[in-house]
């Protein structure tokens, strides 16, 4: 029995150190190797700190807490595990990241905001250490484990969840087997209490490999045991780490709108983010001629904004409900919710309203009104009628009847009425669809060999010349009278008080250098100039100010670029409110200037990944450290108050405009007919 029991303690013993010796390859600064054994398939499984203890270089004590003014990550290893040329020996290959949260920070490990970026294309094949990398995409991170107890939350351990690119192959299709390289800028982690993640440079602080050539490119030789062509050989991974160039971005948001656009109650949206690049990239590599991004798209249902509190407090209960009865197609008959008493729709006479046939709201023009019996967003409002003149960029939007963009974006993350239509892929599935439409601007989509823009998930690498942004205004088309009247009021279209607005042709990409002529305009020649938010010219010239103005040793003078990303359709369309007779259907109580609905382009995550730099033929790609943002802009009003002129005003208007074209007809003809017989 003591002879058993030896021989149990033999073969444990044993195969202790067979594990141990895996790790401890594993974990070497210039050879991070894995052999090939038993437990290939369970490496997901291993403890974050288990697999870092193992390595002589690892020492606890240089990863302590820390308290920063900034939070900070970092990846300290990247391990390549198990690779293969060989495609059927692929199952248990596998690129992982380990890091090192010094502030203690708690990661939202089943979010799919935790990214890694990482360089998927080069400019020469196959790919070696000398070769540049021309395109990066984001790669979504799988959690593995991470430490706990007196180092809860201190470690981290990462899988790279492998995805086919745009050539349709994935990265281990990709890499030149002999030497596979991965260069990675960035990782995105997302933490708890935040609505987006985070994102952070490879620095080499605190790595475990040997950093003396720099950060962020890793390439790896050889194969782990079992892995190479002759399969019965030992190990021969190796890992050697370079330099990657990246720049880091502070991207701000603004946007601008025009006051008019080709359809009546429109506007044109024009979005923009904007921050700083160093001026020696622009030294070194020339001019800066793409932009690329990622983000999510999705245009709003219509926003219902009203002043009218008695309407907001009896429908605000149904917001998000279904609340049609009757036919709405029944010429002359009132159906509305008793309960709510209003009905909403676009005023277009006494005529027009009879086709209000159930309650809800419907939008249109004239005689048409497209029944929608389900609101999904309400706020009330400043009386936005008493304002005497448009100003969407106000300091306080919500005083001159519009809302704030924080209010819709909380109101859009705290919406729980109703998920018919499921939920977002993004913000851990929190964000109810039912409040977005099933599609996007029809002149936003794309889909070439640069990027695809779609509903939802977007990418599109901007050429500032090949991809101008263009809009247009009213004043760019002839229209009638009577759509000029629809649009601004009978008075103001008889006597021609009708918008001029042209529209405009501008570069995506915008690059504002120090002595910029542009910056020593007026803050409102600036912001038509630029196409900024008035609102937002303050920090856009604090931006800039710091950009040229160098701080320091450390510092060095930058230059700001802006980046004109989208043109979309916002709707801001003057509504009545009709309170129900329900006895005497035809002097139901009509109210206007006191609501309008709205619509409008929303973007998730939207995130920089790169920049492309062009001299002469030579492009050189930058990739971008930048923490993705939401972008949610302020609700505003209609550019013009609707006109309450009662139809009979306006056609005794007309009638006595013909009775003085006849008069003054009847007399030129008298007086001609005096002459000529004289």
């Amino acid at each position: 029995m003591k002879t058993l029991h030896k021989r149990i303690l033999s073969v444990i013993a044993v195969a202790f150190m067979a594990v141990l010796t895996v790790f401890i390859s594993a974990m070497q600064p210039q050879a991070t190797v894995f052999a090939a054994g038993t437990n290939e398939t369970q490496f997901e499984k291993t403890g974050v700190l288990d697999d870092l203890q193992s390595s002589k270089e690892f020492n606890i004590q240089n990863y302590p807490f820390q308290e920063t003014s900034k939070p900070q990550m970092h990846v300290i290893n990247v391990v390549e595990y198990c690779y293969s040329f060989r495609a059927n020996q692929r199952g248990n290959y596998g690129l992982y990241l380990y890091v090192y949260n010094p502030n203690g920070q708690d990661i939202l490990t089943d979010s799919i905001a935790n990214k890694v970026q990482i360089a998927v294309k080069y400019d020469s094949s196959p790919v070696t250490e000398e070769s540049k990398p021309t395109d990066y995409e984001k790669f979504r991170l799988q959690f593995c484990s991470k430490s706990a107890g007196e180092y809860k939350n201190l470690f981290y351990k990462f899988k790279v969840m492998d995805h086919k690119s745009a050539d349709g192959k994935t990265i281990a299709e990709r890499v030149n087997s002999m030497a596979r390289r991965y260069d990675i800028s960035g990782i995105e982690l997302h933490t708890r209490g935040k609505d987006t993640a985070d994102e952070y440079p490879l620095t080499g602080a605190y790595a475990l490999s040997d950093t003396h050539k720099g950060y962020g490119s890793f390439t790896f030789t050889g194969y782990a045991k079992g892995y190479g062509a002759d399969e019965e050989a030992e190990s021969t991974l190796n890992m050697s780490v370079n330099k990657l160039e990246t720049v880091e971005l502070e991207v701000k948001h603004t946007f601008y709108r025009t006051k008019t656009s080709t359809q009546i109650d429109h506007q044109n949206q024009i979005d923009t983010v904007y921050f700083s690049v160093p001026k020696r990239l622009f030294d070194d590599y020339g001019r800066l001629q793409r932009i690329k991004a990622e983000w999510y798209e999705y245009v709003t249902k219509e926003i219902l904004v009203t002043s009218n509190q008695e309407f907001y407090n009896a429908a605000k209960p149904y917001e998000g409900k279904p609340v049609s009865s009757g036919d709405p197609n029944s010429f002359g008959q009132y159906k509305y919710n008793k309960e709510v008493g209003y009905s909403l729709g676009v005023r277009a006479g006494d005529a027009g309203d009879m086709w209000l046939a159930q309650w809800g709201w419907n939008l249109g023009e004239n005689f048409y009104h497209p029944a929608c019996n389900i609101l999904y967003y309400m706020f009330p409002t400043a009386d936005w009628c008493d304002i005497k003149e448009y100003d969407p960029y106000a300091d306080n939007v919500e005083a001159t009847g519009g809302v704030s963009s924080n209010r819709l974006y909380e109101y859009i993350k705290s919406y729980n009425k109703s998920f018919e239509k499921g939920t977002l892929p993004i913000k851990m599935q929190s964000i109810s669809a039912d409040l977005f439409e099933d599609d996007i601007d029809e002149s936003r989509k794309m889909d070439n060999e640069r990027g695809k823009i779609q509903k939802g998930y977007s990418y599109y690498d901007f050429d500032a010349e090949l991809d101008l942004q263009e809009w247009q205004g009213w004043g760019d088309n002839d229209h009638s009278f009577w759509e000029n009247s629809a649009m601004v009021g009978f008075w103001n279209a008889l006597f021609g008080k009708v918008p001029e607005e042209s529209g405009k042709t501008i570069s995506p990409i915008q690059v504002i250098e120090k002595n910029s002529l542009l910056m020593k305009l007026s803050d409102t020649e600036l912001s038509d100039e630029l196409f900024v938010n008035y609102a937002d010219i303050a920090e856009l010239r604090k931006t800039y100010n710091e950009a040229i103005t160098v701080s320091g040793k450390d510092d060095e003078e930058k230059v700001l670029v802006l980046f004109r990303f989208a043109v979309t359709d916002y709707l801001s369309m003057p509504t009545d409110i009709m309170k129900i007779n329900e006895t005497f259907p035809n002097l139901s109580k009509h109210t206007s200037g006191q609501a309008y609905v709205a619509k409008e382009t929303v973007f998730f995550d939207f995130d920089v990944i790169q920049l492309s730099f062009l001299k002469g033929e030579d492009w050189t790609v930058i990739p971008c450290v930048s923490s993705p943002i939401d972008i949610v802009n302020a609700i505003t009003p209609p550019t013009h108050i609707p006109d309450d002129t009662p139809w009979w005003q306006i056609v005794v208007a007309v009638l006595l405009f013909v009775v003085v074209v006849i008069i003054v007809y009847k007399l030129i003809k008298g007086v001609l007919s005096l002459i000529f017989k004289r």
